[in-house]
């Protein structure tokens, strides 16, 4: 009867794990964990490049409205060649849309979208994350000095 109630070893099993096996444990949980969040990184560019895509789509499409109106592309006002809410272009295509797409909402140098219009053709450009492609721009058109634009729309 003592052998069942004695406290002690139960046939060999020692009642807990190595130190080793925990450290193996812990390896294996960081790495997975190092592998998710390079992983979301890496997706979180990938969509703030998407928002700003869509958004110089948007502006694309305003412009294409304002200018079955107009004949012409809208001038930028003030020679300034960046879109931000306070820019001429920003103004005149609000009477078309409340909220024109202000750009991405993480600050950094890649947040500032480009316009350049003369006449009947236009350019809207963004840099973006990841690499992108920009079209050739249309005769008389450029953008500012120094800026080099990874991703851009042009007049059809």
């Amino acid at each position: 009867m003592k052998k069942f109630f004695k406290r002690g070893k139960c046939g060999g099993c020692k009642g807990g794990f190595t130190l080793i096996e925990l450290l193996v444990v812990i390896a294996i949980i960081a790495i997975l964990a190092t592998i998710v969040i390079v992983t979301y990184n890496s997706l979180r560019k990938k969509a703030r490049d998407a928002e700003r895509k869509s958004e110089i789509t948007q502006i694309q499409r305003l412009i294409e409205i304002y200018m079955v109106d107009n004949i012409n592309a809208p001038s930028n006002g003030d020679g300034d060649k960046t879109i931000d809410k306070g820019s001429g272009i920003a103004l005149l295509l609000s009477d078309w849309k409340d909220g024109l797409a202000s750009g991405p909402a993480e600050p950094s140098s890649n947040a500032t979208y480009y316009y350049t219009s003369s006449g009947a053709n236009y350019a809207i450009g963004a840099n973006l994350e990841d690499d992108g492609t920009c079209a050739a721009l249309p005769k008389g058109l450029s953008w500012p000095t120094g800026v080099e634009v990874d991703y851009c729309v042009t007049s059809k």
